[in-house]
Order: C-alpha cells, then structure tokens, then sequence
C-alpha cells in the first residue's frame, strides 16, 4: 500500500511540475536568456542515450547529423527535453523490429530537426488535437505507458518559445514523423 501511496505521489509530482513549466513556457515567451545551443551535440548526445532503451525495445535507432555544426539561441535544457521527448515516443509507438531515424538538416535558412518511426501512427483527425494538454488518441494508452499526457504540449510550448515550430505528419500504421523547425545563428 505504502510503494502505490508513493509512486502516486511521484506521479502528481511529476504532473504538478509539468503543469508548471507549460504555464511558464506560455506566459514567459522571451529569449532573455538564450544562449547558442550546438544541435548536432544535442541529437548525437540523445540517440546515444536513448540507444539502450531502443535495443531492448528491439527498435533500430539511428541519427543523419551534418558535418557542419548547427547552432541555435535557446534554452539547452529545454531544446533537449523537447527533442527527448518526440524520441521517447517514437520509441514507444513503434512495435519491436521497427525503427526511428533522428534527423538534423538546415534548408532554407532554418534548422530541422526531424524525427521518423515506422510506428503505429496518429489518424489524420487527431493530428491536430496530439498538442493539447492531456490529450491521448487512445485513453488507453495512459495506463500502460504512463506519463502526464502533456509530453507532446510541453514540446509545442517550447518550440514556440523558441520562436520555432512543431508540426507533425503521420499515416496510420506506417509510422509519425516530427519536425522542428527553427531559426539557426551563424557561429
């Protein structure tokens, strides 16, 4: 009784922390303090950690990262829990032996980071609604996956922070792809 009191308990936590961060990402749209942030660091840092959890899932994982460094202004920690998080679902949506591939690109003036799955997808009429607080296109999915159902939020909050863009496309049982678009500095 007592580890179900304490795991419930880490879990409002979680939620109460989320919730907050979302209300700051919104109301706090600033780049005060953004600093030049390396993507390609960040997309090789985060395949290598995810790389583990993705063989046990039995999911190839793998990167397209130029040789040209491209940097950002931004919050680091926040560009990495956005870009965690498309991973962690991709990962999480995609059944043993498929694959996610992490992209980074510049094209036409603007840094793209893109995830690929070969998941189980999103239907076309709940693309748009995949962004909102606590929404999940399968209810049940909350009870096996866990998470606050504000992963995919907290994304879009940070993304237009950043003065960037999340978008998403996707085909049932053919898999998601996520892109971030954002404007790159010269370094």
């Amino acid at each position: 009784m007592l580890q179900t009191v304490e795991r419930q308990g880490r879990r409002l936590s979680h939620l109460v922390g989320d919730l907050l961060l979302l209300t700051s990402l919104e109301q706090d749209a600033s780049p005060k303090s953004f600093k030049p942030c390396c993507l390609n660091d960040l997309v090789a840092d985060l395949t290598e950690e995810f790389s583990e959890l993705a063989t046990v899932s039995d999911i190839h994982l793998t990167n397209q990262i130029p040789d040209v460094e491209i940097y950002v202004l931004g919050h680091e920690s926040q560009l990495y829990r956005l870009v965690s998080n498309l991973i962690a679902n991709a990962i999480q949506y995609t059944t043993p032996g498929g694959s996610v591939l992490v992209s980074l690109e510049t094209r036409d003036r603007t840094a793209i980071v893109a995830v690929k799955d070969t998941g189980v997808g999103i239907p076309l009429a709940e693309q748009n609604r995949i962004f909102e607080r606590f929404y999940r296109v399968d209810s049940d999915r909350s009870r096996k996956t866990g998470g606050t159902g504000l992963g995919l939020a907290i994304a879009k909050a940070i993304a237009k922070s950043h003065g960037g863009q999340l978008t998403v496309a996707s085909q049932p049982r053919e898999g998601s792809v996520f892109t971030l678009r954002l404007a790159p500095i010269s370094h």
